[in-house]
């Protein structure tokens, strides 16, 4: 099936209106680098969590069930690389303790262990150590993932069982929903009530698992995987940035930095495709209007979804104002997917 559904979004409110006077927005909290914040839950008695120098992992490490586009090591017995948004890793172990090594500068984590009874934010923590201890025996879950926007490959981080615990089977893969998408399917800013921001703000306001694919996903009990970058569109990044680097070139590469990275195989079939695309090809024209062979791209990215996916939903979001002429290039495109099955 392949719907089409045209949605507006209201920008942030960038003021409070209170009393007859005007307040400025609430500032974006920012943390520096190496920064471990309990976001949620409470840390059980004898619990102890902490960043410390990065050690010599004990192998073996935890099955995990990856989610999203990883591609191989740079060197044998390295971690997987992963760059597109929200990739994560699903895992489960047995026993008291738990090390999750980080080689990585540039990103901001969730850990969440026992969902939801514990989260943990880490940012941009290096090659560090992330150290739980004092869990108790039993099982536990453990979900780790990548909310910040990748400018480069790096690689994931991988994790351990620490002292007296063991590995258990990774969870099996449930129902899956990709999105693609730009900076509205990332999250970007997603968590300021302003819009104007310094580059801190804007990394530490941007949540990919807040964006529209995730929580979607979560009400209806299922993984995702973002395709989506800021400022990207089908054909024509926004302000003509990155020529030659839209949708169109990236979609199939495993690394968007890294064109001749492989990608690692993965069990990845979702029932929902969710395209969200168009906004950034309009960009800052004036008047709005689509680059030539929109709807040509369009076309070929969708049969191209159809061919990968066959049993999946289509659905094209038409998003933001103005539409400059993206509804009446996607509407045969869509007929002619429709006329044709599935």
């Amino acid at each position: 099936m392949v719907l089409a559904l045209g949605l507006a979004l209201v920008s942030a409110g960038l003021v409070v209106w209170w009393g007859g006077a005007l307040w400025p927005a609430a500032p974006v909290t920012v943390t520096d680098p190496g920064t471990l914040v309990v976001e949620s839950g409470l840390l059980p008695p004898g619990l102890t969590v902490d960043l410390v120098a990065m050690a010599e992992p004990a192998p073996p490490a935890l099955p995990v069930l990856l989610v999203g586009r990883f591609a191989p090591p740079m060197a044998e017995g390295g971690a997987p690389r992963h760059e597109w948004p929200a990739a994560h890793a699903l895992a489960r172990f047995d026993g008291p303790a738990l090390t999750v090594a980080f080689d990585d500068d540039a990103n901001r984590y969730r850990l969440e262990l026992d969902r939801p009874a514990l989260r943990l934010v880490i940012d941009r923590p290096g090659r560090r150590d992330l150290v739980l201890a004092g869990l108790g025996a039993g099982d536990h879950a453990v979900r780790l993932e990548k909310i910040s926007e990748s400018a480069a490959p790096r690689p994931f981080p991988v994790l351990y069982p620490g002292p007296g615990a063991v590995g258990l089977p990774a969870p099996e893969p449930g129902r899956q929903i990709e999105v693609i998408g730009d900076s509205e399917a990332v999250g970007y800013g997603i968590l300021s009530a302003r819009r104007d921001c310094s580059d801190e703000e804007q990394f530490a306001a941007t949540d990919t698992s807040l964006g529209f694919g995730p929580l979607l996903a979560q009400r209806l009990g299922a993984d995702y995987r973002l395709v989506a970058r800021s400022g990207m569109g089908l054909l024509r990044n926004y302000g003509g940035a990155d020529a030659g680097r839209s949708l169109s070139a990236l979609y199939a590469l495993a690394l968007p930095s890294d064109p001749m990275a492989r990608a690692l195989p993965g069990d990845w079939a979702p029932r929902l495709v969710v395209l969200q695309l168009g906004t950034n090809d309009l960009g800052d024209s004036d008047p709005p209007d689509l680059p030539p062979g929109y709807g040509q791209a369009a076309d070929e990215l969708l049969h191209g979804l159809r061919a990968s996916y066959p049993e999946a939903t289509l659905l094209v979001m038409l998003s933001s104002q103005p539409d400059g002429g993206r509804r009446a290039a996607l509407e045969p495109v869509v007929a002619a997917l429709m006329a044709e099955g599935g």
